[in-house]
């Protein structure tokens, strides 16, 4: 008889009773509101109505279709999009794109990080964390251990644009684990083309970043993913949100 639906229920416990535990110890972090936010690309409604709220420290799966508009709220919780109605707010604050300080306090990584391709991997790096205001020096102890855990050293004179499509992710990634943002946003971080060292990383930060009342979203199509590696779900089906 086959152990994986036992294996996997023993995941699911297992990550949310860890989850419910660093969130009774969290520090502190940011708290968001969405309220019947919706958007509208010409004649398609990317999102209808979509309100809920997350707590600080939640390590949250975004499911859905292709076309459910995971991404689309990804963007407007990064501030890349302006809901065509409702709002966003961080903290009881309007989260609106003029908002640098708030910004700041996130960072949304793409399924496919933007980067120039003349730049080299730690250029690259070097730039993101200056575009948040933080000093190389102060997080290089930081960078430097990220590098070696994400397997990155040997490439940090490499040109980003000549990098495999994983590696390039997994330079962007580790400015994310580096910058230690309050709220984390990721679009499809398990179809990136990260390799499982990559990965690995991710999901030991992850929680450890829960601990810390950091909050995690991150989009998936793969149901057993978000089975074993989330606490709470949202279920986006035609620009609705269905379940939360």
């Amino acid at each position: 008889m086959s152990t994986e639906p036992a294996a996997t229920a023993a995941a699911v416990a297992s990550t949310r009773t860890v989850c419910a535990r660093l969130r009774s110890r969290r520090r502190w972090a940011i708290r968001i509101r969405i309220d019947d936010v919706g958007k509208t690309y010409g004649a398609t409604k990317a999102l209808t109505g979509v309100s809920t709220e997350i707590e600080p420290g939640t390590l949250v799966a975004l499911i859905g279709l292709n076309g459910a508009g995971k991404t689309t709220l990804l963007n407007c919780l990064g501030g890349l999009v302006i809901p065509a109605s409702g709002g966003i707010w961080f903290d009881d604050e309007p989260f609106e794109r003029s908002r640098v300080d708030l910004r700041r306090r996130l960072m949304y990584l793409p399924d496919q990080p933007p980067f120039l391709a003349e730049m080299t991997v730690l250029r690259h790096i070097t730039t993101v964390l200056s575009l948040y205001g933080r000093s190389n020096l102060e997080l290089a102890p930081r960078v430097e251990a990220l590098l070696d855990a994400l397997d990155l050293l040997p490439l940090i004179d490499k040109r980003m644009g000549l990098v495999s499509r994983g590696q390039a992710y997994k330079a962007s990634l580790l400015c994310m684990l580096a910058l230690d943002p309050e709220v984390r946003l990721l679009d499809e971080p398990f179809a990136s083309g990260t390799d499982a060292v990559g990965l690995r990383v991710f999901k030991d930060h992850a929680l450890g970043a829960v601990q810390r009342g950091r909050t995690i979203i991150y989009t998936t199509q793969i149901v057993e993913v978000a089975e074993s590696f989330s606490d709470r779900w949202w279920v986006l089906n035609g620009g609705r949100l269905d379940y939360s």
